[in-house]
């Protein structure tokens, strides 16, 4: 019995094709012209083989399409927060008004995402009602 710890990530990779790995054209159609098309079947063949045959770069092909990736895992940025707020001096009394209140605020956040060259993902607007 196999107890390879890449087994659910080799069957998972096994059908999709080797283009998707990030080899060099030259060396994907080489993969092509022998008929390596899947990457479990560029998995299923003797590592030296590879090596042999296709230099370091296809011993890496040979890791990504069996699962094993030793680059580094590199966390995603934290999202970063813009804030705005608008104080209605009388309070809105009025959804129109409220909506125009909105509309500021929503100009001043896309001004700010501008200026910083950023788009916006997620946009979340709490209201504070003093009598909620």
């Amino acid at each position: 019995m196999n107890h390879s710890p890449f087994l659910k990530e080799r069957a998972f990779l096994a059908k999709l094709p080797v283009d998707f790995l990030p080899g060099s054209g030259k060396l994907l159609r080489r993969l092509d012209l022998l008929g390596l098309r899947q990457m479990g079947q560029l998995a299923s063949m003797p590592r030296e083989e590879v090596g042999l045959a296709f230099g370091m770069e296809g011993e890496q092909l040979w890791e990504l399409s069996g699962g094993i990736d030793r680059s580094p895992v590199i966390p995603r940025e934290r999202a970063i927060t813009l804030a705005e707020q608008l104080t209605f001096d009388p309070p809105a009394e009025t959804f129109d008004r409220l909506m125009a209140g909105a509309e500021i605020l929503m100009k001043r956040l896309a001004l700010k995402l501008n200026q910083r060259w950023q788009c916006c993902r997620k946009r979340r607007a709490p209201i504070n009602c003093p009598w909620a």
